[in-house]
This record gives C-alpha cells, structure tokens and sequence, in this order.
C-alpha cells in the first residue's frame, strides 16, 4: 500500500497535491487511522506533507504517531513532498532514527544471568553451562553486540 498524507490531495484548484498513481491519498490523522484500521496490507511507503491545515496535526507529529501506534506496519519508505524545509527534514530524521533503533530493537535477545559467576546464558537456560552449578536467574533483554561481548570474555576465561 503506498499513502499520499496531503491536506489538498483532492482540491481541484491544487492538481499538484493530488496522489499520484498508485498511491491513496488521505487528508489528515483521522482518514490515516480509519485506513491503517480497514486495511491491513504492509505499507510500502507514505510520502508526507507537513503541514495539514489548522487544527490538525502536522505530518511529523503524525509520523510519531505512527510509530507508537503502528510499529509494525512501519512504511519501508518514508518520502516528504512538504514544501516546509524544517519540517520536512524533521519527519525525514525522525523516520531515519526511528528505523535505526528498530533495527537494533530486533537485535535485541532475552537472556538471564547465572546467581554464581554473573556469566549470561540463553533465557531457556536453567543452570549456568560455564560454571555448572549457578543457576539463571534475572531474564532480561541484552543488545547482540553486549552478549557478543561476553560471549568473548567466557572464551578468554577457559
């Protein structure tokens, strides 16, 4: 599914902010959320406006939105046809930081940490396999790189 998010996507007198071929356009939060709602196709990409009119929220505060509400469904491209510069550099960034700690998000893995020698071990681990008498307690999350980064340390020890 590719999304135009334009105040004027149907205004006759602005035939450039209509939605290009392909693409459905919504006007605002409210058209945004009754289609992400109907329809649950992946989002291929959104191309925002930043700014939507009086009392509506803007195309980053939407873009924040978004991402609270929808995670998931993330678009794999984000585009700005805003003709704010601030604006649109603001959603761009936002969409690029929001990407990248989705990507070290996913990285992430459970794990416990062994009651005996503090070694980490895999969340389905009930007794510490460096030591052979801890057990694992604490589950909790680890990024890959820090789990690496013991991993390396058990190796050194032995």
């Amino acid at each position: 599914m590719k999304i135009w998010l334009d105040d004027q996507c149907d205004d006759q007198e602005a035939p450039r902010r209509h939605p290009p071929e392909g693409f459905i356009g919504v006007k605002n939060l409210a058209e945004l959320e009754a289609l992400l709602k109907s329809n649950t196709e992946p989002i291929e990409v959104i191309d925002f406006d930043h700014d939507l009119g009086e009392n509506e929220p803007d195309g980053y505060k939407i873009a924040r939105w978004l991402a609270h509400n929808y995670q998931s469904r993330w678009p794999r491209e984000v585009r700005v046809h805003s003709t704010n510069p601030c604006g649109a550099q603001n959603i761009l960034a936002f969409a690029e930081r929001f990407r990248k700690w989705r990507s070290e998000e996913a990285r992430r893995l459970e794990y416990r940490i062994c009651d005996t020698c503090r070694s980490v071990g895999k969340a389905d681990d009930d007794l510490c396999s460096w030591c052979l008498k801890g057990t694992m307690v604490s589950p909790g999350f680890l990024a890959v790189s820090d789990l690496q980064e013991q991993l390396n340390q058990k190796g050194r020890r032995r």
